[in-house]
C-alpha cells in the first residue's frame, strides 16, 4: 500500500514537471523559484523587530497597545454606544505597581512581605480586552482611531508612530 502511494506521488510530479514544459527537475526547481520570486511580496523587514506590549510598559507607556502590528495610544473614555463591530481581542493582562514598574511572572509567583511599609508594591492591573470599531465609521477603513475595552471601559485608541 505504501509503495502504491510513493509511486503515484512520483508519477504525480512527474506530470507537472512535464506539464510545465521542463526538461529536467532542475530546470523545474529554478522556473518554481523565479515565478515565486515575481509574485511574493514581503512584507516583514528583518530589521525591524515588532514592538511587544511588554516593552511598551516596561518603557512606561501603559497608555499604548499593540493590534495588529501597529501600536495605538490610548486618549479618552467613550460611551458605549459609540462602539462599533469587533475587529479583534489583544486579550493580555499585566500587573505594575505605584511606580508603574511591571511586576514579572516570576515576582506575581512569589509571596511579598515586607518589614519597612515603604518597600511595599501595589498590585494595578492593565487589562487590554477586545478592540472594536467605531461606530461612525465604514466597515473598510484603515483603522486610525479604534476603541478597546481597557480596565473596564471604552477607551478611544488612535494610531501612534513610535
Amino acid at each position: 500500500m505504501r509503495s502504491v502511494k510513493v509511486i503515484s506521488s512520483v508519477v504525480c510530479m512527474l506530470l507537472v514537471v512535464v506539464s510545465t514544459g521542463c526538461q529536467s527537475l532542475d530546470q523545474f526547481k529554478k522556473k518554481v523559484i523565479t515565478e515565486t520570486e515575481k509574485t511574493a511580496s514581503y512584507t516583514v523587514d528583518p530589521d525591524v523587530e515588532p514592538v511587544t506590549m511588554a516593552q511598551l510598559i516596561d518603557e512606561g507607556r501603559s497608555d499604548c497597545f499593540v493590534f495588529n502590528g501597529e501600536v495605538y495610544q490610548m486618549q479618552h473614555e467613550v460611551k458605549s454606544d459609540q462602539v462599533g463591530r469587533a475587529l479583534g481581542s489583544v486579550g493580555e493582562m499585566y500587573m505594575v505597581d505605584q511606580y508603574g514598574k511591571r511586576w514579572s511572572k516570576q515576582e506575581l509567583k512569589q509571596p511579598y512581605v515586607y518589614a519597612n511599609p515603604q518597600d511595599v508594591r501595589e498590585k494595578h492591573p492593565l487589562q487590554y480586552g477586545v478592540v472594536y470599531q467605531l461606530k461612525s465609521t465604514s466597515a473598510h477603513s484603515d483603522q486610525e482611531s479604534v476603541i478597546i475595552r481597557f480596565n473596564h471601559q471604552y477607551m478611544l485608541a488612535i494610531k501612534s508612530e513610535l
